[in-house]
This record gives structure tokens, sequence and C-alpha cells, in this order.
């Protein structure tokens, strides 16, 4: 655990790579955190919980820890993302895949078609406004991912969202796809219960979300907001349960609009 300054510089303050699971961090984990937290948050202004993963446990909802271990998940005292640690992701997509007409899928135009610098793409994001993208989910079922190719040709502002991983027939490796192709903000629903295997509310209130906060960073704290609200029943937030964040500037360990959790 790292606390970080305004400049990026990331200073220690303890440490812990053993976990007991998605409900139970340890003693000595929930204390670095609280202190971390202790020395970051502001009234009305948490700082933001940004952990780095490997690949396979992306969906780990760290979100759902609960510190104190009897008060609310920190999904709902604060923004919380998640990086990928593990892999060593090129930026730009793979040349088009033979069969198929370069430039024209999905008629972005040509010239997209190898793939964007990860770099652009973030800064795009942050200047926005941002456009989601549903790739995964066709008409409440699972769709195929776009090729290589045409994943690496979307616009720069382009924010993927994944429906349908989780369900029978979805891809498992779609998160994989979507990095690979250059992509540092994508959204997903870690799972679906029976009752919320018709996708229209999730597509149009994930729409809603992306645009109406129209830059990225400012993605993490609609997120919170819309696990707190969950947490509390609300009806208009019940979609979002499930939802996670990966959100990882590519050129620094931290990167937000609120301001990072600094040394005092």
């Amino acid at each position: 655990m790292c606390v970080t300054g305004p400049t990026g510089e990331r200073t220690p303050i303890d440490g812990e790579d053993r976990v007991l699971g998605p409900g139970e961090p340890s003693p000595r984990l929930r204390a670095v955190l609280t202190e971390a937290f202790r020395r970051g948050d502001e009234p009305g202004r948490p700082v933001p919980l940004q952990v780095s993963l490997p690949y396979a446990l992306l969906g780990f909802p760290v979100d759902e820890w609960r510190l104190p271990h009897d008060g609310p998940q920190l999904g709902e005292q604060r923004p919380v993302v998640v990086r990928c640690a593990d892999l060593p992701f090129p930026g730009p997509a793979p040349e088009q895949e033979p069969g198929h007409e370069r430039g024209h899928e999905h008629g972005h135009e040509h010239g997209h078609e190898r793939g964007l610098p990860r770099h652009t793409r973030w800064s795009a994001l942050h200047t926005g406004p941002m456009r989601p993208d549903l790739l995964d989910c066709a008409g409440n079922h699972p769709a195929p991912l776009p090729t290589p190719a045409a994943l690496g040709g979307r616009p720069p502002e382009t924010v993927p969202v994944l429906c349908r991983t989780s369900t029978p027939g979805g891809d498992p490796e779609a998160l994989r796809h979507v990095l690979a192709a250059g992509y540092d903000v994508v959204l997903w629903r870690r799972e679906i219960s029976a009752r919320e295997l018709t996708c229209t509310d999730f597509h149009g209130q994930v729409t809603r979300t992306v645009t109406g906060v129209r830059r990225a960073g400012a993605l993490p704290t609609a997120v919170w907001r819309l696990r707190a609200q969950a947490a509390a029943e609300a009806p208009e937030a019940e979609w979002s349960r499930g939802l996670a964040l990966l959100y990882a500037d590519p050129g620094h360990a931290t990167g937000y609009d609120d301001d990072p959790l600094e040394i005092p």
C-alpha cells in the first residue's frame, strides 16, 4: 500500500500480498487501508482506491470489502477501480484479419484499423465527450466481439462496455481482447442474475451514465455514487450491481480528476 504524491511519486506505508477472500481483508491489510484513508480523506471527498490485479483476478470484487468489518462496503465509501498488473499490452490492435475489408467495419473510416496509441485514447477520453460501445450483447443474447482490427479502429473517445462475459455463451476472454486492443477505461458486469437476463435497462442506463459525465476522469466518482445508491436499495441504481470499472492511466500509477492520495 502506498500513498501517491501530487507528481505521481509513490511512498510505501506498508503492504501485504495475502488476502482471505472478497469480504475478508486481513487485519494487517485492513489497518493499512485505514491509515491510507485517514491520511487522504477529506469531508465529502474520499480518496479513490485503485487496485492493481493480475488479469486472472480482475473480476475480484474489492469494492465489496468492508472497512471496518461491520461497516459499509468500500465501493459505497469511495471510488474503487482496478487496473491490470501483468499483461504486456502493446497498445494498437493487430493488423486486419484476412477476409475482412479494411477500414469499413461498423462504418468507421479508413485509417483507424491499425489501432491508436493508448495515450491518444486516454487523452481523448479525458477531453470528452465519451462514447459508450456495447460490444458483446445484442437482443439480450451474447454476441461475438468485433475483430481485433475493428476493436482497435473504434474512435478514440470510445468506452468499451461488456455485458455478457459472465453468462453461458459469453466470451470469458472478452476483457482480455478489449485490453489488448488498447483500451484503459472499460466497464463490465461481473455477474448477471437470472432476473436480469433482459439487458435493455443495463444498456440504456450505462449509456446515460457514460454520456452524462462526459469525461473519463468523472467515471470513478459516478460508479461510486451508483454503488452507494444501490446499497441503499435505490431502484434507479439497481441495474449497476456488479458493475466494475477498469481505469488505468497508461503513463502513470494513478490518474483522476479527483485529488490523488497525498502525503500530508
